[in-house]
């Protein structure tokens, strides 16, 4: 509950600051509700003064002065000009559905943005997943096609190489998936000259937390322990070939 002095309506010609503070109240969420007023405190407040009387006019005297006629009082030079105020009391009301309004705005927005957050983080998970269970699940054909395409080489431009991803690209084009022995020699030569590891870094590592043996001493297994003692132990030779790996990737599946 607020208390101002006011005239019959919010007036903030006379600068008095609680009206001031009422007004700023009455927005978009509040408005202001005048309870009651009490007319029997009449208070008498000055609001200005007319200058335009000569004050050179010496016969008249200051002690002339009228009483509160028509709401001022004149002396013969000034006339200073009165008003009657009273005290009032207002209360700030809520606007319930400005307020809900808004609230569910916000709720709105702050859905959409947590949304757009989540998305941004959620989708390169999933392509990142996506990528690497394509990878996952390349057979040696596809898996050789990708990193024997000749394009791989044009940034970081090496006309040997090019020409060599050319042939070997050109040949897997005229290869059969299931035609091991020719896969086996591309798959040496591009190695050797091309200079490429056919085993991604990442699904390497993978695997060699999974066969790790410090997995199966909690629940001790002598011959798991023994079986991923040398899976990991393969895992880790810096001449790894691919072969290798996917063998040992069929024989982690005892693990």
């Amino acid at each position: 509950m607020y208390m101002a002095y006011t005239h019959t309506r919010l007036d903030t010609s006379n600068k008095n600051i609680p009206i001031l503070e009422l007004r700023a109240c009455n927005n978009k969420y509040y408005w202001l509700q005048e309870e009651d007023r009490d007319t029997t405190a009449l208070i008498y407040y000055n609001f200005g003064f007319d200058d335009r009387y000569n004050p050179t006019d010496k016969h008249i005297s200051f002690d002339n002065i009228k009483g509160r006629e028509n709401g001022y009082m004149y002396n013969g030079y000034y006339k200073v000009y009165d008003a009657k105020i009273w005290l009032s009391r207002w209360s700030v009301k809520k606007r319930p559905q400005a307020i809900a309004s808004d609230r569910k705005s916000l709720r709105i927005k702050w859905a959409i943005g947590l949304t757009v957050a989540l998305l941004a983080i959620i989708i390169p998970l999933i392509v990142i997943d996506k990528k690497r269970s394509k990878i996952e699940s390349e057979t040696l054909c596809d898996k050789l096609k990708r990193l024997c395409n000749p394009a791989n080489f044009l940034k970081n431009y090496d006309k040997e190489k090019v020409d060599v991803a050319n042939e070997i690209y050109q040949k897997l084009l005229q290869t059969n998936h299931d035609d091991t022995e020719t896969l086996n020699e591309v798959q040496k030569i591009a190695v050797e000259k091309l200079k490429i590891s056919l085993i991604d870094t990442s699904l390497l590592n993978a695997w060699k937390k999974k066969v790790n043996p410090k997995n199966f001493m909690k629940n001790y297994d002598a011959e798991k322990v023994t079986l991923a003692n040398d899976l990991y132990s393969r895992l880790s030779k810096e001449d790894l070939t691919y072969n290798e790996f996917v063998e040992i990737q069929e024989l982690a599946k005892k693990l």
